[in-house]
């Protein structure tokens, strides 16, 4: 692929000051160790924003899984479809989730994208099969397709992956890893009763050796990571990548109470009507059970594939018979934002997030025999829609999105 000249240096000192993710400051690019040249003139926002330029509009990438299916799985499929279509992976990934209704118009990528980074951030791999590569293309596909920020690295093993040219004779504690030194810590104890006259010979060939094996990983996947021009973004500017890669750095990206309310857009009825005075009543309890999922570790949701018994409006049923349970939905204000969205992370290229919040006041008239329903989400629009009859008081409201919430995960109706 014919990757776009990197103009990065030519960003002018206004344009980086109006990221407003919080994702890198200047003083933190100015702080970094690494070495950079002309880094204050760029942030994480700017490179985001202009990698995303690489990515083929005209063609799609389309993966095909079940949700929640293990990383080894995806990973294959991922590989599948790249060997047999070499040239679309260039393109913009749209996904389909086996068993689901969902038109991907980008909300079910970035889930996609969001569960498997976390899985890519909390898994090891022992052999080189094709996997470091292919970590590397989702990466890639992630920074620039909407998806969150791989903080998977430790700042060692990022140093590492910018500069793998690294002097056997200068190794030192500065090049591992905080496991890598209670290794080393338990090799010289050990050491000590068998043969402490040879401890630093061995314990040097030991690091030669985890190091050595960890730029052959890192070199593979730096290999996925040239997809839409990454690599190179992260060999110019190390420093004003370091926070999209390091686990440092995943303290910016957390989604608070706070953050999520602050992106919700009621769209209210005409000033001074009752209906809008009941439709601020509701943004309130909207903010009440955000709060709530922040602060009250005691609360529980509802598998997905819970019993729904009509005549007992929104109370579960206690089923004697064992049945398969299923994990219940992320409660907390991040886990919102990905049903909201399908994303749980802000965005990285500094672009403010919006979700409008409608009322249905017309539910009962629309259809006079029902007994409860529930909030329509739009995660592709960004939109939720809340049953203003269900939902009036600040109990039925926590109750009503809860079940909603807990039930509406797939792309399918609650």
């Amino acid at each position: 692929m014919a990757v776009a000249v990197f103009q990065m240096a030519s960003v002018e000192e206004k344009e980086v000051n109006s990221c407003s993710n919080g994702s890198v400051e200047e003083k933190e690019v100015n702080s970094c160790s690494i070495g950079c040249v002309e880094e204050k003139e760029v942030n994480s926002c700017s490179i985001v924003k202009e990698l995303s330029k690489n990515v083929d509009q005209s063609h799609q990438f389309f993966i095909v899984t079940r949700r929640e299916a293990p990383l080894q799985r995806v990973l294959t499929i991922w590989r599948r479809e790249v060997s047999r279509n070499p040239s679309s992976v260039n393109g913009t990934l749209r996904v389909n989730f086996m068993g689901e209704r969902g038109i991907d118009s980008g909300a079910l990528s970035r889930e996609f994208l969001t569960d498997t980074i976390t899985d890519i951030g909390s898994g090891t791999f022992h052999i080189q099969n094709g996997n470091f590569s292919a970590c590397g293309q989702i990466v890639a596909t992630s920074l620039t397709q909407s998806g969150p920020a791989p903080c998977i690295l430790k700042e060692s093993v990022y140093n590492l992956m910018v500069n793998p040219d690294v002097d056997v004779k200068e190794l030192d504690e500065k090049h591992l890893t905080s496991n890598d030194l209670q290794l080393i810590q338990s090799i010289r104890e050990n050491l000590r009763t068998i043969d402490e006259a040879h401890m630093e010979e061995i314990v040097n060939s030991v690091i030669i050796t985890i190091i050595t094996k960890r730029v052959v990983f890192l070199k593979e996947f730096m290999e996925g990571l040239k997809l839409f021009g990454v690599a190179e973004a992260i060999r110019r500017y190390p420093c004003a990548c370091k926070s999209l890669f390091t686990r440092d750095s995943q303290s910016l990206h957390i989604i608070d109470a706070n953050y999520l309310v602050s992106v919700l857009r009621p769209e209210y009825s005409p000033k001074g009507s009752t209906r809008q005075l009941v439709e601020e009543s509701m943004m309130d309890s909207f903010q009440d059970f955000v709060y709530s999922l922040e602060d009250d570790n005691t609360i529980s949701g509802f598998s997905e594939a819970m019993a729904w018994n009509e005549d007992q409006g929104v109370s579960s049923v206690d089923d004697p018979e064992p049945a398969e349970q299923f994990s219940t939905a992320d409660l907390t204000p991040g886990g919102v934002l990905g049903w909201l969205t399908r994303q749980k992370h802000k965005p990285l290229n500094g672009e403010e997030l919006e979700i409008a919040v409608k009322f249905n006041h017309d539910c009962a008239e629309n259809n006079p025999s029902h007994r409860i329903c529930f909030p329509i989400v739009g995660a592709c629009a960004k939109e939720i829609t809340l049953p203003v009859l269900h939902m009036g008081t600040s109990k039925e409201f926590s109750e009503v999105f809860l079940m909603s919430f807990c039930k509406g995960q797939a792309f399918a109706n609650a």
